[in-house]
């Protein structure tokens, strides 16, 4: 964490009011993923064919024409994975989700981008930093339940870490998925004025090894955890599932210090 410079393309700068900084949230978007499958496939399909023409072309009438066929198609994927992350680190600079973090000297603000008339609009949230806010922060290892979607694709070594900010009827729920580098930096930071707790997933998914495709799905949550000791982190977790929008590991850092130096000034 720290090295802003790797992912400076999320982080931006208001050019009308240069004490504002935007984060882009949720990175990895719908409409992002599945440009990149298409890409994929056109990719493993335009490559085959060109690589097995230009194999057979220069080892026409040798051993190497024999192979044309296995060799076009190991060629072909190698091929379409790299021009699929080559395109994806240029679309994440240039399409963002419309959904982002604005932050600036008087409040940070979760805004989204205006929608057509018949697609709900949600509604922007603002916290101001000159009045009180409650905090709710905590995280949990990727393991020890079902994941699927995004989740299944990170190392189940790694961490989700959430921060929800309550204003009045304002909220904002913000997270990350962090290694246990990046983590180990926040769960050892003692002058958080809301130290992360730890939450453990387990409790709520029966088979953890079960492999599930598409969009994760979330249980039901009992009542006796909603009431327990831990029952309000439970209901974050919840809205995050409902309304919590993802940041990139260095955009959580700016977050979580903004929020760190804003509610040290409270004090």
């Amino acid at each position: 964490m720290g090295k802003a410079a790797l992912n400076c393309y999320n982080l931006a700068m208001d050019a009308t009011n240069p004490s504002q900084t935007i984060l882009h949230a949720d990175p990895e978007h719908q409409g992002l993923r599945n440009s990149i499958i298409v890409i994929l496939i056109f990719g493993v399909i335009i490559g085959f064919f060109v690589i097995r023409a230009l194999i057979l072309w220069l080892g026409a009438g040798s051993l190497i024409s024999e192979f044309a066929f296995f060799l076009s198609c190991m060629g072909s994927i190698l091929l379409a994975l790299g021009l699929t992350f080559g395109f994806e680190a240029l679309l994440k600079r240039r399409w963002h989700s419309g959904i982002d973090v604005v932050i600036d000297a008087d409040q940070v603000e979760l805004t989204f981008e205006k929608r057509p008339s018949s697609q709900p609009q949600p509604n922007n949230q603002a916290v101001i930093w000159a009045n009180r806010i409650n905090q709710t922060c905590y995280y949990f290892p990727l393991n020890d339940y079902s994941r699927s979607g995004r989740e299944k694709r990170l190392s189940d070594k790694w961490f989700c870490f959430v921060c929800e900010l309550h204003q009045d009827d304002n909220r904002i729920n913000v997270f990350a998925y962090l290694s246990p580098a990046q983590a180990n930096i926040w769960t050892a930071d003692d002058s958080l004025m809301e130290p992360f707790h730890k939450i453990n997933q387990k409790t709520l998914y029966a088979d953890k090894s079960r492999f599930r495709f598409g969009p994760p799905t979330r249980p039901e949550i009992p009542n006796e955890i909603l009431t327990g000791k831990d029952g309000r982190f439970w209901l974050a977790e919840r809205r995050r599932w409902q309304r919590g929008v993802e940041l990139t590991a260095v955009d959580f850092e700016t977050f979580m210090q903004t929020v760190k130096n804003k509610t040290k000034e409270q004090e």
